[in-house]
């Protein structure tokens, strides 16, 4: 089993994400702040979505999650 801890946070907006990540999955999320990204981790979470290959940078700026999952 593989866990690790990803982590984003925009000191000028006040706002922090961190999620946990076991075998390339979410199992659970930190958001303070207005992230807009609720929707969007609940469905990873739920659907329990491969992130193989973007586990890394899911939460780089610039990275919008849903151009992956639509």
């Amino acid at each position: 089993m593989r866990e690790e801890e990803v982590t984003a946070q925009d000191t000028e907006e006040d706002k922090l994400v961190r999620c946990v990540v076991v075998n390339n999955r979410i199992v659970g999320a930190l958001l303070i702040g207005d992230t807009e990204m609720e929707e969007t981790l609940e469905n990873l979470i739920l659907n329990k979505t491969d992130l193989e290959g973007i586990a890394d940078t899911f939460l780089e700026p610039g990275v919008d999650l849903d151009d992956y999952f639509d």
